[in-house]
């Protein structure tokens, strides 16, 4: 718990969320595969916090890192909108009471969605990836929606009304 709780991310200050691979070392976001840059990233943060809430009496360093990612996830997360894929790429449409998403992977500076072709290209958008990039790997998620939904009853076991 402890190790989770030093390698959770500070930019600018803050507790934000984890990266997807740290320095076993340093606890530095790393890069792994050539599309898979240092990083924070959506779903191993929502298995971490997930983790962290089910500790049966938190410390308080433990209880401001959830709800420091919990924060993250409120501010990241997108809504009504539906991610669709075909053989031509993935397109996204708008759509009331879809699953919310999350990139997968958000930029360590700026906290925007990530893009990285398996060449290591950095692109700007989804679309710009190659199809076989779109199609093949899971660039928006919902796992950190399991999280949003655990918070409240989370909370109200520490006492605490939202």
């Amino acid at each position: 718990i402890k190790l989770l709780l030093t390698a959770q991310i500070r930019l600018n200050g803050e507790l934000s969320v984890w990266a997807a691979q740290h320095h076993p070392v340093t606890l530095e976001a790393v890069k792994a595969r050539a599309y898979e840059l240092p990083a924070l990233a959506s779903s191993e943060s929502a298995e971490v916090t997930l983790l962290l809430m089910q500790l049966p009496k938190p410390s308080a360093a433990v209880i401001q890192s959830v709800e420091a990612a919990v924060a993250w996830f409120k501010a990241k997360q997108i809504h009504n909108t539906e991610m669709q894929r075909s053989d031509s790429g993935v397109r996204f449409v708008e759509k009331a009471r879809a699953k919310p998403l999350w990139a997968r992977f958000y930029d360590l500076e700026k906290q925007q969605p990530l893009f990285v072709d398996r060449d290591g290209t950095v692109v700007g958008s989804m679309a710009q990836l190659s199809i076989e990039r779109q199609k093949g790997y899971g660039w928006y998620q919902s796992n950190a929606e399991a999280v949003l939904k655990a918070y409240p009853g989370w909370r109200a076991g520490l006492g605490v009304q939202n």
